[in-house]
C-alpha cells in the first residue's frame, strides 16, 4: 500500500486509496438519491432545504438575496449565517432541485472529509493504509455521521480537518499558500455558520504546531504566526461575521441564555457505552418512540448526536496510542499526548449539566458559544482516527520478538470476553438484565431492551473478535513485514459503516417536492399577508402505513408545524424562534401574543397582516370567519380567515407614543385598538391633528424583496405603518428626501408623512454586510497578490 514516511501534496493525490476511499464515501452518503430517497431528519425538512429552494427562487427572480419576507415576518437573509447563502456550495442549488443540492452537499463534505484526513495522515509519515484506516475511523464515526442533519456542522467537518492539514504544510514547508489555505479553512468554518468547530479545530491546530517537532520556526514564532492566522480568518470571513454580529445584536440572543438552555443536550455518562456498543441506547431511525430507549436520560427525549459508536477496534488502537511511551512512531510522543488529552477533555467537557461545575460556568461569556455540550464530542473522531492509525502502523513495523499476544492483541481477547460476559448476563440472568436496564435507562425491564442491547453487543463482539484474530496472527507471525494495518482499515470499515447505516433516516422525494392540501389550501387566503399557527395540539401517537421515521416529518408538513409553511412560500410571522436569531421585538411580541386570551390576540395579530389563522382548537372570535380546509385531511387542525388584518402598509391618523416596548405591547393589547387606524409609536414625536381626517389612499405601486415604493394622499399628517420588523439595514425616502424609520406597534416600523400627496420609498441595504463583504474581498486579492509574490520564499511569520 505505500512506503512509510511523509509524501508531498501532489503525489498523495495522484494515489489509487485516496479515490477509492472518496467514492466509497461519496456513494454511502449519497444512495438515496440514487433510489429516489433524500435525507430529511430535524434541520433538513425544517430548514436547510427550505432555504435552499428560497435561495434558488431568490436568485431566480433576479434579486440579491438579502432579505426573507417569509420567516418572522422578515429577517435577514444572507446575513443570517444559518441560510449559508455565502457558503460556496449554496451555488449547487441554483442548478439543481433543492432536495437533490442538499442531498449533493452532504454527500461531498463528507467525501472531502475523507479525503483530508487521507491527506494528513499521508503527510505525517503514515502508510496509505494507516490513511484508510484513519479516514474510515473519522468519516464514518457514529459522532461524525450524526452531523448529516445539522447542516452548518456537516459543512464545517472537512474543514476542521483541512486547518490541521495547511497548517502543517505551513508550519513544515514555511510557504504563505498553505498559510492562506489554513486561513481559508478555518474562515470557512465561519462561513457554514459553525463558530464551535472553529472554537475546537483552531486550539487544537496552534496547540499541533507546538508540540509537533517541526525544525523551524522556534515555538514563540509559532504563536506569533498563529495571531496572524486567527486577524487573517477573521477578515476572510468578515462577510459573513459582520451581518451577523448585527443580527445577533438585535436578536433574542442578546439577552443571553439560562443555565439550562446552555446545557441543554449534555451528554448522559451513562451513554458513554455507545462509543464500544451500536445502539446502545436504542435506535433513533423509527418512528416507534419506544425503540429508542435512551430518551429518559436525553433533555428533549431525543439526542443531539444520533449515535456516538466509534467501535472497539478504533477506541482500543487510539487508547494505546495515546499511552504509548514508544517514541519512533508516526505520530511523536508529544503529539499523540496532545490527542488523547484533547479527545478524553472533550468527551468530559460533553457532559456540560451533569458536571459539578456545570453552573459555575454556565454564566461565563464563552459559554454561550458552546451552547449544547455534546458538540465538544465533534473534534473526537479526529482524534481518535490519527491515534489509531499511529498505532496500527507502529503495531505492524515492529518486529516479530515485540509483537507478543501479552499486548494490543490481549486487550482485543479481553473485549471479547467482556462482551461474551454481558450477553450471558442479558440472555440469561433476568436479575443482571434488571440490573442493567436500572442504572443505565431507569426502565423496568424489557424484552425489547435486551433484544436490542444483545444485537448490539453480538456487532461489537465480532468487529473485536475480528480486529483481535489479526492481532494474534500477527503476534504469532515470523515473518518480516507482514502487513494488517489494512486489514484492520477494513474491519473498521465494515464495522462502522454497518452500524452508521441506521444513523440518519431517509424518506421518499415527494415528501419534501409535494405541496400538501392545507398550504394549497391557504395560499389563496394569505394573499399578499402572512400566516399565523397558533399552538400545537397535545401529543399524540402518529398512526402511519410503516414504522418509518419520514412519517413524522410528513405530519409536520402537512399540518404547517414549526416553520414549514415557509417551505411553500407562505409568509409567517410570530413564529418559534427555534434559532434565536430573530428579532428580539418580534420574539418578545410572541410573547405577549401567547399569553392572551384569543379575543386580545387579535390586534396583534391585525398588526402583524396575518390574514390566515391556524388553530388547535374551534374558535368564536369576532373578526375570524372559519375556512373549510376539510379537503386537506387535517381535521385536527382549524383554519380562520381575518377579517380585520391590517395591509402591508397602512397610512394612519390617530397615533399614542409609548415609552418603551413593553408599554407599546401592553396598548397593542388593549381594548379598541384597530391596527388599519391607530399606531402606537415609542418616545416623543408630533401629535395628532385635531380632525377631522378623510379615509387616507395608500397604493402601492412596487414591492419587492428589499424595496417597496408606496404612493399616500390624505388631508391630515399621518403615519405610514408597515407591518414589516423595525431593525438595522432599512432606509426610507419621502419624495426623495431620506426620513426617519421608527419603531411601530412593538415590533414593526413606520415614516411620518405631511398631509397632502407624497410617495415614500424603502429599501433594504445593509451596511454591515457592504463593509464586511469589502473587507473579506480586500483581504483575500491582498493574501493572493501576497501568495503569488511571495511562493517561492519563506514567509516572514
Amino acid at each position: 500500500m505505500g512506503d512509510p514516511g511523509p509524501a508531498r501534496l501532489g503525489r498523495i493525490l495522484r494515489e489509487p486509496p485516496l479515490w477509492l476511499l472518496v467514492a466509497a464515501t461519496f456513494a454511502f452518503m449519497a444512495w438515496p438519491l440514487a433510489v429516489g430517497r433524500t435525507y430529511f431528519f430535524r434541520d433538513l425538512h425544517l430548514w436547510s432545504i427550505p432555504q435552499r429552494e428560497h435561495l434558488r427562487e431568490i436568485v431566480r427572480s433576479g434579486h440579491v438575496p438579502l432579505w426573507d419576507g417569509l420567516t418572522h415576518g422578515g429577517q435577514p437573509f444572507a446575513g443570517d449565517v444559518n441560510n449559508l447563502a455565502l457558503y460556496p456550495t449554496a451555488a449547487l442549488c441554483l442548478v439543481l432541485p433543492a432536495v437533490t443540492a442538499v442531498n449533493l452537499e452532504i454527500a461531498l463534505h463528507f467525501a472531502l472529509a475523507a479525503a483530508a484526513v487521507y491527506t494528513l495522515t499521508r503527510l505525517l509519515g503514515m502508510t496509505p493504509a494507516a490513511g484508510l484506516l484513519a479516514s474510515f475511523a473519522f468519516t464514518f464515526c457514529g459522532i461524525s455521521l450524526s452531523l448529516a442533519n445539522l447542516w452548518n456542522r456537516v459543512l464545517a467537518l472537512p474543514h476542521m480537518v483541512l486547518l490541521l492539514l495547511f497548517w502543517h504544510l505551513f508550519l513544515r514547508e514555511r510557504r504563505r499558500r498553505w498559510f492562506l489555505l489554513a486561513a481559508a479553512a478555518g474562515a470557512l468554518q465561519l462561513y457554514a455558520g459553525s463558530v464551535e468547530t472553529l472554537l475546537l479545530s483552531f486550539p487544537l491546530a496552534i496547540a499541533w504546531g507546538l508540540v509537533y517537532p517541526y525544525p523551524e520556526p522556534r515555538p514563540r514564532r509559532r504563536g506569533i504566526a498563529a495571531l496572524a492566522l486567527a486577524a487573517l480568518i477573521l477578515a476572510l470571513s468578515a462577510a459573513q461575521v459582520a451581518p451577523m454580529l448585527e443580527i445577533l445584536a438585535a436578536s433574542a440572543r442578546a439577552r443571553g441564555f439560562s443555565a439550562a438552555a446552555i446545557h441543554q443536550w449534555s451528554t448522559n455518562p451513562r451513554r458513554l457505552p455507545e462509543l464500544v456498543v451500536p445502539g446502545f441506547f436504542g435506535r433513533m431511525d423509527t418512528l416507534d418512540e419506544r425503540d429508542y430507549w435512551g430518551a429518559s436520560q436525553e433533555d428533549q427525549g431525543v439526542p443531539y448526536l444520533l449515535s456516538l459508536y466509534a467501535g472497539l477496534t478504533v477506541c482500543l488502537l487510539a487508547a494505546a496510542g495515546a499511552v504509548s511511551r514508544k517514541e519512533r512512531e508516526p505520530l511523536p510522543r508529544r503529539a499523540r499526548r496532545l490527542l488523547g488529552g484533547v479527545a478524553a477533555g472533550a468527551v468530559l467537557l460533553s457532559f456540560g449539566g451533569h458536571l459539578p461545575w456545570a453552573a459555575a460556568t454556565a454564566t461565563t461569556p464563552w459559554a454561550a458559544f458552546l451552547r449544547y455540550p455534546s458538540k465538544f464530542l465533534m473534534v473526537v473522531p479526529l482524534c481518535l482516527g490519527l491515534l489509531a492509525a499511529s498505532r496500527a502502523q507502529a503495531l505492524d513495523s515492529e518486529s516479530a520478538s515485540n509483537a507478543r499476544p501479552s499486548g494490543l492483541a490481549a486487550l482485543y481477547a479481553g473485549g471479547v470476553a467482556i462482551f461474551a460476559a454481558l450477553l450471558a448476563v442479558l440472555n440469561l440472568d433476568a436479575a443482571g438484565a434488571a440490573s442493567l436496564q436500572a442504572f443505565f435507562f431507569r426502565l423496568a425491564p424489557d424484552p425489547r431492551i435486551v433484544h436490542g442491547l444483545s444485537r448490539g453487543l453480538v456487532h461489537a463482539a465480532v468487529a473485536a473478535g475480528a480486529a483481535g484474530a489479526l492481532l494474534l496472527w500477527r503476534a504469532r507471525n515470523r515473518g518480516p513485514g507482514t502487513r494488517v494495518v489494512l486489514g484492520l482499515a477494513l474491519v473498521a470499515a465494515v464495522d462502522l459503516g454497518w452500524a452508521g447505516a441506521r444513523v440518519n433516516a431517509t424518506a421518499p422525494r415527494r415528501i419534501l417536492e409535494t405541496t400538501p392540501p392545507l398550504a394549497a389550501a391557504l395560499l389563496p387566503e394569505v394573499g399578499d399577508g402572512r400566516l399565523f399557527r397558533g399552538p400545537r395540539a397535545a401529543a399524540s401517537r402518529l398512526s402511519a402505513p410503516d414504522d418509518e421515521l419520514y412519517w413524522l416529518a410528513a405530519a409536520s408538513r402537512a399540518a404547517l408545524l414549526h416553520n414549514t409553511a415557509t417551505a411553500f412560500g407562505i409568509p409567517v410571522v410570530y413564529d418559534e424562534d427555534f434559532d434565536g436569531l430573530a428579532s428580539l421585538r418580534m420574539v418578545e411580541l410572541t410573547d405577549t401574543l401567547s399569553a392572551l386570551p384569543w379575543d386580545r390576540r387579535l390586534p396583534i395579530l391585525s398588526a402583524g397582516s396575518v390574514r390566515a389563522v391556524l388553530s388547535a382548537e374551534p374558535l368564536a372570535v369576532d373578526g375570524l370567519v372559519p375556512i373549510d380546509t376539510s379537503s386537506s385531511g387535517q381535521g385536527a387542525v382549524f383554519a380562520y380567515r381575518n377579517e380585520k388584518a391590517a395591509a402591508l402598509a397602512e397610512l394612519v391618523t390617530y397615533w399614542r407614543y409609548a415609552a418603551s416596548p413593553a408599554q407599546a405591547r401592553g396598548m397593542l393589547a388593549s381594548k379598541g385598538f384597530d391596527p388599519r387606524r391607530h399606531a402606537v409609536l415609542e418616545g416623543e414625536g408630533p401629535p395628532p391633528g385635531p380632525g377631522p381626517c378623510d379615509r387616507p389612499s395608500v397604493r402601492v405601486v412596487a414591492r419587492e424583496a428589499t424595496s417597496s415604493t408606496i404612493r399616500t394622499e390624505s388631508n391630515c399628517d399621518g403615519f405610514l405603518v408597515l407591518s414589516e420588523p423595525h431593525g438595522p439595514g432599512w432606509r426610507a425616502t419621502l419624495d426623495g428626501a431620506p426620513v426617519e424609520l421608527r419603531p411601530a406597534n412593538a415590533a414593526f416600523t413606520a415614516v411620518f408623512v405631511p398631509a397632502g400627496r407624497h410617495e415614500i420609498r424603502r429599501v433594504y441595504r445593509p451596511r454591515a454586510l457592504a463593509w464586511g463583504a469589502a473587507i473579506s474581498l480586500a483581504t483575500f486579492l491582498g493574501a493572493l497578490a501576497a501568495t503569488g509574490i511571495g511562493r517561492r520564499r519563506a514567509s516572514p511569520a
